[in-house]
């Protein structure tokens, strides 16, 4: 029994062996092949069970093969960047079709992808690179777990790329020494300096964006006198004419806690202008007010730094405010408090329901004038009738909507409510009869600014850094308008953002040449005033013209990369890494390929380097895990055992021989 089973045990020996070799000769042949995966083999003994200890019944061996999926091969650099490969754990998920819906799904490590005649990415195996399409937000599909998310990729475009300016800056100076023009400013004022960035639209086609500045007085309640002191050497008393040594004026602020402060003429200019200047909030210890002389008639400027605040001024001995020229400069105002924005500009008789036929009387007292307003249209015409009086400017204030009627010529203005009583019922304006009278009061301007970026609280407000800045197109258009302001430092005074970036939105611009509403987010944290020539330092914008497909490239994170000749890109999938609990568990399948088993688990899909899947590396390719010095050890090893089990049979044979040749 013995002798036969031997020659059975040797002969499932010569079977086991030449599997083996058979495996050594399928790693050789595959030790240039991408990503391949060797097979190991491992040999296990089959034992014959016998109750009689006293015999012995040989069994037999078994060979079976033992993958080294999981093995990393090494990663070698490559000149196409299509070609991947991944540094950890994990496959790519290929399809054998691009159309069949029935066509399953293989994972491979063989990263070798280029791209065919319809531009998808196929490997050398035949199968076709599948990836999550990606919106124009660029994200994933929300099933992106699911395999059905993943499509085809295709590189294959019809047209090109263009790239909207959606952001932009310029770094430059503007020059501290530019004359200053009237606030408000006026549509027929000429620009301080101009210049353009050019942006593109959605159509690709590029359009300069034009910035026009204009330095302006400050929009904040400011007085100016008429006399220039700028000469005056020593004390004021006997070289301003009408000003003694023992005369002296007030100045009182509103809206805070300040008193009135006395301030003595009979010093010197700069003495006046250093007390004005000590004025304080209380509380925050900024300066509230500013004095300075006007740089072109070298007259006494007085502005309020904070926008919104008033102050006004008395005199206190003499008359130092007259030998100044500021007595002329005082106005008297009446301001509403009811906002009339939402009035009609055409019916007041409809909105607010004013009777047709109201209206009020206006005496100027310098003119001793008496003009009769009446109501019979809207604001538009309202408004147009008061500014055709002599010595009184009308307006409604920008901020709260309020009418707003002063004099500009130092007069009194006595306001009497007529029929329909539009001024105390419709605009809040205090029962009439009523004289303004001319009290000192310093008035904020008509309008107060739109800012294009809200202002600095801990920076204390220049009002000698005061620019309008205009955003115009190639036609004309203003896209956007407003006022900016610069601290004594010559920084913009305004609060940046995490980015370090001070943005205002220029919204709905219309190029006029059909491609879409356009918006800019504009960042003006690099402008800067100081006193020197208009400069630019840079601008930027991530616009760009229409571009064509030049290439395709994968980068560390999965994501396919589409470039274009304008030197834009563009990531069009993403690439997912799937795992398996066990990837030893898979089946191979031709092409170095592998499919899904219920050894390998189900499969999970994953972005590069998270939740345990390896890391994406483009441009390099995973080489065969074979090792040739391994394999040559093996198959000699393989040979010897190959002969030894021949031999049993050859020896077992004779033994049988010898056996049959013993006579009965």
């Amino acid at each position: 029994m013995s002798i036969f089973g031997s020659l059975y045990t040797a002969v499932s020996g010569l079977s086991a062996q030449s599997n083996a070799i058979g495996m050594i000769s399928n790693n050789i042949a595959n030790v240039s092949t991408v990503g391949y995966k060797r097979i190991d083999a491992s040999f296990s003994s089959l034992v014959t069970s016998d109750t009689n200890t006293g015999t012995y019944s040989p069994g037999s061996v078994l060979a079976s093969q033992t993958p080294t999926i999981n093995q990393q091969g090494i990663l070698q650099q490559s000149s196409s960047p299509t070609d991947i490969a991944i540094s950890g754990n994990g496959f790519f998920m290929v399809k054998s079709s691009t159309t069949d819906p029935l066509a399953a799904p293989y994972y491979t490590r063989a990263g070798s992808f280029s791209t065919d005649a319809n531009g998808n990415l196929v490997n050398t195996g035949g199968f076709y690179l599948y990836g999550w399409p990606l919106d124009q937000n660029g994200n994933i599909p929300a099933n992106a777990s699911n395999i059905s998310s993943l499509v085809p990729v295709n590189t294959a475009f019809l047209g090109g790329l263009t790239q909207p300016t959606s952001s932009a800056a310029i770094d430059m100076n503007l020059n501290s020494a530019a004359t200053s023009a009237t606030y408000p400013i006026s549509s027929s004022t000429p620009s301080s300096y101009s210049t353009a960035v050019e942006v593109y639209d959605s159509l690709g086609t590029g359009h300069n964006l034009t910035l026009n500045f204009t330095k302006t007085t400050t929009p904040t309640a400011s007085v100016t006198g008429t006399v220039d002191i700028s000469k005056v050497t020593g004390n004021m008393a006997g070289q301003v004419p009408g000003m003694t040594s023992t005369d002296s004026f007030t100045i009182s602020t509103t809206g805070t806690a300040v008193t009135a402060t006395t301030i003595n003429s009979g010093g010197t200019v700069s003495d006046m202008l250093a007390q004005i200047n000590a004025i304080k909030d209380p509380t925050t210890g900024q300066p509230l007010l500013y004095a300075q002389l006007d740089p072109v008639t070298g007259a006494l400027n007085i502005a309020s730094r904070n926008i919104g605040d008033t102050f006004s001024v008395a005199n206190v001995n003499g008359t130092p405010l007259t030998a100044l020229g500021l007595n002329t400069q005082l106005q008297s105002q009446a301001v509403g408090n009811i906002d009339t924005t939402t009035y009609s500009q055409t019916s007041l008789a409809t909105t607010p329901g004013i009777p047709p036929g109201s209206g009020f009387t206006l005496k100027n007292s310098v003119t001793g004038v008496t003009t009769p307003i009446t109501i019979n249209a809207g604001m538009t015409d309202l408004l147009a009738q008061l500014n055709g009086i002599t010595g009184v400017a009308a307006s409604v204030d920008s901020a709260t909507g309020f009418l707003d009627i002063r004099s500009t010529n130092n007069a009194a203005l006595t306001l009497t409510d007529g029929a329909g009583t539009p001024l105390a019922t419709y605009f809040g304006i205090a029962a009439a009869p009523t004289t303004y009278n001319v009290t000192g009061l310093v008035p904020p301007p008509s309008k107060t600014p739109n800012l294009l970026t809200p202002l600095n609280a801990a920076n204390n407000t220049s009002t000698d850094g005061w620019w309008n800045v205009s955003f115009t197109t190639p036609s004309g258009a203003v896209v956007s308008s407003g006022a900016i302001n610069f601290t004594g430092a010559g920084l913009l005074n305004a609060i940046p953002d995490t980015n370090q970036q001070v943005l205002t939105s220029l919204n709905n611009i219309d190029w006029g040449n059909g491609s879409n509403p356009q918006t800019i987010n504009f960042d003006m944290a690099g402008f800067t005033q100081f006193a020197s020539g208009y400069d630019i330092v840079a601008s930027h914008q991530n616009g760009a013209a229409l571009g064509l497909q030049t290439g395709v490239s994968i980068d560390k994170n999965g994501f396919v990369i589409a470039q274009f000749s304008n030197g834009q890109s563009q990531k069009i999938y993403q690439l997912p890494v799937t795992t398996f609990s066990n990837p030893n568990g898979l089946n191979s399948e031709s092409g170095n390929a592998f499919s899904q088993t219920d050894k390998s688990g189900t499969y999970n899909l994953r972005l590069s380097n998270t939740g345990g899947a390896g890391s994406i590396s483009s441009g390099t390719l995973e080489a065969s895990n074979v090792d040739l010095a391994t394999e040559f050890s093996s198959m000699i090893v393989t040979q010897e055992a190959y002969a030894a089990n021949s031999k049993v049979i050859t020896t077992a044979n004779q033994m049988t021989q010898a056996l049959l040749q013993i006579q009965p």
